[in-house]
């Protein structure tokens, strides 16, 4: 004979693999079980540890140095561009794809600051590829390549 661990009630049972005299206890137990465990989530603290120093010459070093040349580091556009660039440096939580994803975010929001590099942030490699061969080509802007008429025929 053993007891019921929610309600402390004796209980025969025929094996002692029983842990509740009933479906209500079960559930009971079950309730409690699952209240605790989102209580001690929910009592996570809400702003998350201060990250370490920044490296000193990572991504937001540089940033900063240029939002400083600029006179941008007090700008909105700017606070948002340390952010990200932080985060790119510290990279704790993010996976690498993550970081690429922080990376072509940055390297837009300089665009729209205008301290883009000269290459277009937009522009996917096989695109560059094409208008680099079109270039040589002599053609613009994709257009077709105009083979002259021969006037040969069969």
């Amino acid at each position: 004979m053993s007891d019921c661990q929610e309600c402390g009630t004796p209980m025969p049972t025929a094996t002692n693999r029983a842990s509740y005299c009933g479906a209500a206890c079960r559930a009971r137990a079950h309730r409690k079980r699952r209240n605790t465990a989102a209580a001690a989530a929910t009592a996570l603290p809400i702003d998350p540890p201060a990250p370490p120093s920044p490296p000193p010459a990572g991504v937001s070093a540089a940033l900063l140095a240029e939002l400083d040349k600029h006179d941008l580091t007090a700008s909105t556009a700017g606070q948002q561009a340390l952010a990200l660039a932080r985060r790119i440096d510290y990279g704790l939580t993010d996976s690498g794809s993550g970081i690429a994803a922080l990376s072509r975010q940055l390297e837009a929001l300089r665009g729209r600051m205008g301290l883009a590099d000269r290459r277009d942030p937009g522009e996917d490699p096989l695109s560059r590829a094409r208008r680099r061969h079109h270039e040589r080509e002599g053609r613009e802007n994709g257009e077709a390549l105009v083979l002259p008429f021969t006037g040969a025929g069969p």
